[in-house]
């Protein structure tokens, strides 16, 4: 999930949330709903549309996180990250241990973005990263 910080910048800035908006139909028309499709759609039609509400900003950050795949979070390699976690996952519960087992036995090292966001928390209890902020 996205931190309100973020959600308090895209949905007050016009151009940042049309960009999400036009970057979603070019990474997975698939992955989205007809419902989306069409909300986003109606959206980027409406020019006197400037800022959205705090759901719209938090809901249009949410889909981003679940379509976007990446292989950097935070100037971090993901495949670095994972392979860190995967040498201390005894020390993680065992959803998470098996999460990343998972990810490992299938050569993931480009991942969704929230998926991202979830290794690098890992990496950061494990004491692997040094940031706090998880935005």
């Amino acid at each position: 999930m996205a931190a309100p910080r973020e959600i308090e910048d895209v949905r007050k800035d016009p151009d940042k949330w049309r960009l999400i908006m036009r970057q979603l139909l070019r990474y997975d028309r698939e992955a989205l709903s007809d419902e989306l499709l069409d909300f986003i759609e109606r959206l980027l039609s409406l020019p006197q549309v400037d800022v959205l509400t705090y759901r719209q900003g938090e809901w249009l950050l949410d889909v981003r996180d679940k379509v976007k795949i990446v292989s950097t979070f935070r100037d971090f390699s993901l495949k670095a990250l994972i392979q860190r976690c995967y040498e201390q996952r005894l020390d993680l519960s065992e959803a998470a241990q098996e999460w990343i087992e998972n990810l490992v036995e299938r050569g993931r090292s480009e991942i969704r973005l929230y998926e991202a966001r979830k290794i690098y928390r890992i990496a950061y209890s494990l004491g692997e990263v040094d940031h706090d902020d998880f935005a």
